[in-house]
């Protein structure tokens, strides 16, 4: 029987995954830069729970790399949100005169995200 955490981390990886798939869209096809910051910054806070889950069921196998999975992933979830966030209140609100190709300071190029997630895979395998 679930427990009433793992449904609702079973819904926070469906709508990761739907918000990542509408980013997708957003990005690439419709190259809208308010979908995409939204759904991007969405993903982020949907994955958090799923993540969590994850590490419950790891963490009896190997602890250690289950821990490290665990804040490498909620560090690129986080990033994913910041970064999607910046670009949303690009969108929303442009600064007049402010040069938009630059990078976030906080996240540049989207460092966290993408970076992050790679090694939480790599820590996953151990």
């Amino acid at each position: 029987m679930k427990t009433s955490f793992e449904r609702f981390a079973a819904w926070g990886a469906i709508l990761a995954g739907l918000a990542g798939l509408l980013y997708s869209i957003a990005f690439i096809v419709l190259q809208d830069s308010l979908l995409s910051g939204l759904f991007l910054m969405l993903g982020g806070l949907f994955v958090t729970s799923a993540l969590t889950a994850l590490y419950q069921r790891l963490r009896g196998t190997d602890g250690g790399f289950a821990l490290l999975g665990l804040l490498l992933s909620l560090s690129a979830a986080l990033g994913s949100t910041i970064h999607g966030g910046y670009d949303l209140a690009n969108a929303i609100n442009p600064p007049a005169t402010a040069n938009l190709d630059l990078p976030s300071q906080i996240d540049p190029r989207g460092l966290l995200p993408s970076a992050w997630l790679a090694l939480d895979f790599s820590s996953l395998r151990g």
